[in-house]
């Protein structure tokens, strides 16, 4: 962890995050046959962001993922294979 990162509560960071997130699964869906696991995704958004939690992965993924499914689908861009699990 660098000495610019933050603690917060996942509420305060989704915003960023969901940014992040999004980059992350971008460029993970632009390289053949890529995946990311919810652990690798939750914490390369953290990194970027300089944003941290202390509350565990599973009580904030799922809805920082179903953001980025409804602006998807808002943006009517391809839907990210969010099943597919490494």
């Amino acid at each position: 962890m660098s000495d610019h990162e933050t603690f917060v509560t996942p509420k305060f960071a989704q915003p960023y995050w969901a940014k992040h997130a999004y980059e992350v699964l971008v460029e993970t869906a632009g390289r053949y046959n890529a995946v990311i696991t919810y652990s690798e995704l939750a914490e390369e958004v953290q990194r970027r962001s300089s944003l941290r939690t202390k509350s565990q992965m599973r009580n904030w993924i799922g809805g920082l993922l179903a953001d980025l499914v409804k602006v998807n689908h808002v943006r009517s861009e391809p839907p990210f294979d969010l099943a597919r699990r490494a």
